[in-house]
């Protein structure tokens, strides 16, 4: 199910991103990675944490936001100042070029492993609970 709301959340920004810029943001799912990268690191060093307030969320969204923020302004934004010609050519260039920068750079910073959180519930907590299931469905 949280697969599901993590593509419905990602659809609907692309749906918005193309219905308010008139242009496909081949990098959108890059900015995701970034955010879980920089949730991932906030759950990984409790001081990052608590220097975050606790809430790690918010900073990666603020985080992501920013790092947004600064692409349009530097590098989207000539497209509707009107010294570009082709915007959609231009477009497509410049966001699969930062697709790949984004891409590569996590490689280079975080490694080709796959990182995950830690579990929030222990492992033999989740086996009692789904064991205690179990046993309460068959009286």
């Amino acid at each position: 199910m949280v697969i599901g709301v993590i593509y419905s959340l990602m659809a609907l920004g692309i749906t918005f991103i193309y219905s308010i810029m008139k242009m496909i943001n081949w990098a959108m799912g890059e900015f995701y990675m970034i955010g879980s990268y920089v949730q991932y690191a906030l759950d990984r060093h409790p001081a990052r944490a608590a220097a975050a307030g606790g809430s790690r969320c918010p900073v990666a969204m603020a985080a992501v936001f920013l790092l947004g923020l600064v692409v349009q302004r530097l590098l989207l934004r000539p497209m509707f100042v009107g010294g570009i010609e082709r915007r959609d050519e231009y477009a497509t260039i410049v966001t699969i070029a930062l697709m790949v920068l984004f891409r590569n750079l996590a490689i280079v910073l975080g490694g080709p492993n796959q990182y995950a959180p830690p579990d929030y519930a222990r492992a033999r907590d989740a086996a009692a609970r789904s064991r205690s299931r179990a046993t309460a469905s068959w009286r």
